[in-house]
């Protein structure tokens, strides 16, 4: 049990499923620190990542959050939305300012908490990081990508659980 083999770790127990935004928020509220990582639960950390997505976010003010190279499974790159994100994290080779970071993976300034709020509970699940994103730049922050941060997205296992559920309440 992780409670026992971690004392150290706060762990937020939830009956239900409350959606992405609303239970970040509840971890985010009593985070502690200088900056605080959203992590999808399917993920796998490659080493040192969290260390340079740190470090790269500690050097630099006026960037507000930074999102590793997201790999599959297969080890091959996982793309981040739309056909011009795919294509400008695709090619980047060094750090690079980008409009929008997929949430399964990403690092952000605690500070932003004060400065541009808490994640929209109104949004359950998809799109949170496309309308957070949209505010950390509209208060001034900048968003970068690190492709030489890994971690493997083992995308779609949450939302098969997820969709799992919601068989339940078709008609």
């Amino acid at each position: 049990e992780i409670a026992k083999d971690y004392p150290h770790i706060k762990i937020i127990p939830n009956k239900e499923n409350l959606g992405f935004t609303i239970a970040n928020n509840l971890a985010l509220k009593i985070a502690k620190g200088k900056a605080v990582m959203l992590l999808n639960d399917d993920t796998l950390v490659h080493q040192n990542s969290l260390e340079q997505l740190f470090t790269y976010l500690e050097a630099h003010p006026k960037v507000g959050g930074v999102s590793p190279k997201l790999l599959n499974e297969d080890g091959s790159i996982q793309t981040h939305g739309s056909k011009l994100v795919r294509k400008m994290y695709l090619k980047a080779k060094e750090p690079t300012k980008v409009p929008f970071v997929k949430f399964a993976a990403f690092m952000f300034k605690k500070e932003l908490l004060d400065n541009v709020g808490y994640l929209d509970e109104n949004i359950f699940f998809y799109n949170d990081d496309i309308d957070y994103c949209k505010r950390i730049i509209k208060a001034s922050y900048q968003i970068y990508y690190l492709p030489e941060a890994l971690i493997t997205h083992l995308e779609g296992v949450s939302s098969q659980s997820m969709m799992h559920k919601l068989e339940g309440f078709r008609g």
